[in-house]
């Protein structure tokens, strides 16, 4: 603060720069102009169409592909005989429930 005037004053102080001035502003306060539509061109439109086309092959792919299946080892239970219900495939099930609610009056 020697008294020296710094090399690059504030624009956002009042007095260092005049607001109707836009080359005086920073380049992020100067407004944008708009740039002039450029329609995609033939060539990157198919670029385009090829790599969605090829990403979403390569995701249904690898949803269907069976590598490193997990096989699970089922306990050999047998089927069940004539007249028995329970401790084979095919049996009764116990069913554990809450008793039913009674009426409102």
């Amino acid at each position: 603060a020697g008294g020296r005037p710094h090399p690059h004053p504030d624009p956002h102080r009042s007095g260092t720069a005049r607001e109707s001035d836009p080359k005086s502003l920073g380049p992020a306060a100067r407004p944008m102009e708009p740039r002039e539509y450029r329609p995609v061109s033939p060539r990157r439109r198919l670029l385009i169409v090829l790599l969605a086309v090829a990403t979403a092959g390569a995701g249904i792919l690898t949803m269907l592909e069976r590598r490193g299946q997990i096989l699970r080892n089922r306990p050999s239970v047998p089927v069940c005989k004539s007249g028995q219900r329970v401790g084979c495939v095919g049996g009764m099930a116990e069913l554990i429930m809450a008793p039913a609610a009674s009426a409102p009056p």
